[in-house]
């Protein structure tokens, strides 16, 4: 089947609904219908039906290959983390599975996906289209398959061929690619000059915050790419990331480790180290969060609970004390870097050049003439100076609010 052929079909399925919408609407209105060439009404009646045959076919063979693959997996559990496979739960029936029948297990169906040049082309698009761009003929995902294909799956190689391309560093790939949050934060790290990850803001945090955390994707195809990372509020998200590894605030900060889970079992710890009986503490604390207890189980039960052992309040706050001691303690630390250091060794004596230097530092596009011009602008206010040697002593927070500025454009999300 040619892919011209394929995607006719694909769309054709999409439309059929539709489709079927537009017919019923004429078929009410007599007068349209005489309007129309009734012969390619017919002929676009057949070829919706074609297509219908045709994709019902598609979807059933699909979901034949799924229950053959399944098959191959049955007995597969695992113990804690090791793989177990359980014999007596195993179907050694054969398999039927892409052209090749066998009483096939897991491994071997995978030996058998692997083998698809199909396989092999989708991975290495995939991975060409994060890496450099979305732009990718036909073609060239086939060139790319076979490169794949020929080391084995091994990646190293494969990435060396990419990293080493001059494709990788045209002006079609440069800046085009759209950070996710947890590149943007390692990103911001690097290009900070850090050897070290921050305690503060928080990693897993600040990534949550941005739209990703790490082995909790939404689904298991995992976080989409691209232009689905930007919205307004995530861009605003951003650029208070950005000035949380600037100007952190460290007085208000507060390890999210430590924080306790529900909000009420502060209160209600504090009035137990009081010296109050659990059930008068746990009503009050209840009765202090009235919206919390409305939401929550857990305050329903001790309102109802008339005995103490039953408490589930105090369940918590001991359950929660116990958990904390065993969580390894992390170095809340600010992230440790200088800009004035970083700006003057790199030769700038203005206010222009130090723009100029965070520009270079910070982005991997140019910015446009006139955000440029009210970044030096807004510096030389700080400053009250264009000559930076005369302000050596008090330029570090100036120029991480410059910084701050030029991080939060939208030329800092691409790479």
């Amino acid at each position: 089947m040619s892919r011209q052929v394929f995607e006719l079909e694909t769309l054709l399925g999409q439309l059929i609904d539709e489709h079927h919408k537009l017919l019923v609407h004429v078929d009410k209105h007599q007068v349209a219908m005489r309007a129309f060439d009734l012969k390619a009404m017919d002929d676009c009646a057949r070829l919706q039906e074609a297509a219908r045959i045709r994709i019902a076919s598609m979807e059933t063979k699909r979901r034949g290959l799924i229950v053959q693959i399944a098959r191959a997996f049955t007995g597969w559990s695992n113990k804690d983390l090791t793989l177990h496979i359980d014999d007596a739960q195993h179907d050694f029936g054969d398999k039927t599975v892409l052209g090749h029948t066998g009483p096939f297990d897991g491994q071997e169906v995978l030996d058998i996906i692997l083998a698809q040049p199909a396989t092999t082309n989708f991975i290495a698009a995939k991975l060409y289209r994060f890496l450099v761009r979305d732009d990718l003929s036909p073609q060239f995902q086939d060139r790319l398959g076979d490169l794949l294909r020929s080391s084995n799956y091994e990646i190293t190689p494969f990435l060396r061929t990419v990293f080493l391309s001059r494709d990788f560093y045209s002006s079609a790939s440069v800046g085009t690619h759209i950070k996710g949050p947890v590149e943007l934060i390692v990103s911001t790290y690097r290009r900070l000059g850090l050897g070290a990850t921050p305690g503060m803001p928080d990693f897993n945090s600040a990534s949550t915050e941005l739209g990703q955390t790490l082995l909790n994707p939404p689904t298991v195809a995992g976080w989409s790419q691209g232009r689905a990372w930007i919205t307004p509020g995530s861009l605003l998200a951003r650029g208070n990331f950005a000035r949380a590894m600037l100007l952190p605030d460290v007085i208000a900060f507060t390890d999210p480790n430590l924080g306790p889970y529900p909000s009420q079992l502060r209160a209600f710890s504090a009035r137990i180290r009081a010296g109050e009986d659990i059930a008068t503490a746990s009503k009050i604390a209840d009765g202090a969060d009235a919206a919390d207890a409305q939401r929550s189980t857990m305050a329903t039960a001790n309102l109802l609970s008339a005995h103490e052992e039953f408490n589930t309040r105090y369940a918590s706050l001991k359950g929660w004390e116990e958990a904390v001691r065993r969580v390894r303690p992390t170095l809340r630390r600010a992230a440790q870097f200088s800009l004035t250091t970083l700006v003057l060794e790199g030769g700038a004596r203005s206010t222009t050049e130090a723009v100029d230097s965070l520009v270079a530092r910070f982005l991997s596009v140019p910015l446009d003439s006139e955000t440029h011009d009210a970044a030096v602008t807004f510096l030389e206010a700080e400053l009250g100076t264009t000559d930076l040697d005369r302000a050596k002593t008090y330029l570090e927070e100036p120029l991480r609010l410059t910084a701050h500025l030029i991080m939060s454009t939208p030329q800092y999300q691409l790479a």
